[in-house]
């Protein structure tokens, strides 16, 4: 668990990480996969948040899913990539979280994605924003060269081994 003093040092609320969905290059599921296309290519991004006419996600496509979904037998079918929307393949999950999440779980569902959408909402799930992974390296980066802690690390007679925590976490 990280401590809560740590944790308002790094992230008063979720907000000090996230980029508002006005920010955020997404899509709507009722948009071709060629509109999803040219926004991937414009954004130069490898991943995009999918939404409905409501403003709720519905998942994450990437380049790779709208060249699976349009390759035949032998080709890249580029009328299918015309023709075909976002609400008729099958997208990645999106990883989420709320206003009210900690950063232990934005920390821990960022280890294994770029970026998490922040939805209003686990019932709901209307899309407001992303939190990126750098967003949350950089507050972390940030918070370790501050003065507070290298202060608080010169008053430290013995510093704990790190290494216990970590065999536990490589083993995960």
């Amino acid at each position: 668990m990280i401590d809560k003093k740590i944790q308002s040092l790094i992230m008063d609320q979720v907000e000090d990480l996230m980029i508002p969905a006005e920010n955020v290059a997404y899509v709507f599921d009722f948009n071709s996969l060629y509109h999803a296309l040219l926004v991937l290519t414009q954004v130069a991004y490898t991943m995009i948040p999918v939404v409905n006419k409501e403003g709720k996600i519905c998942g994450l496509v990437s380049t790779n899913q709208i060249i699976q979904a349009s390759i035949t037998t032998d080709q890249i079918d580029f009328k299918m990539i015309e023709q075909l929307t976002l609400n008729q393949i099958e997208l990645r999950q999106a990883e989420y979280v709320t206003l009210q999440d900690d950063l232990e779980t934005i920390l821990h569902k960022l280890m294994t994605n770029n970026f998490l959408c922040v939805v209003d909402s686990k019932d709901q799930q209307g899309f407001i924003g992303i939190i990126t992974r750098n967003a949350l390296l950089k507050r972390i980066n940030a918070f370790l060269h501050s003065n507070l802690v290298n202060d608080w690390l010169k008053n430290q007679e013995h510093l704990p081994s790190l290494d216990e925590p970590l065999k536990t976490i490589q083993k995960d």
